[in-house]
């Protein structure tokens, strides 16, 4: 059932990068069928709004001074810590 869901995604000319998103999609659906559809269904409007919260969960809230002392100090560790994040999940 997951399979054949995550197989309606990438059959259109816009469906960008297919492996990625459906990737995506697994991750923030976190194991529930209702929001792998729900996933399922925004990667297919754009799927940039699948990539970003599953890819960059942290990056993508407001940047907080009392964590870094620049916004681009603040910026590369929200970036590293989400990239670790996301690798631990794909070794789970």
């Amino acid at each position: 059932m997951v399979l054949t869901a995550l197989s309606e995604y990438g059959k259109e000319d816009w469906h960008s990068e297919a492996d990625r998103v459906r990737l995506a999609i697994l991750k923030l659906a976190d194991r529930n069928l209702q929001k792998l559809r729900y996933w399922l269904e925004q990667a297919k409007l754009d799927y940039r709004d699948v990539l970003g919260p599953a890819e960059y969960p942290r990056y993508r809230k407001k940047w907080n001074p009392k964590k870094a002392a620049s916004e681009e100090e603040w910026r590369k560790m929200m970036i590293d810590s989400d990239w670790e994040q996301y690798e631990r999940w794909l070794k789970s």
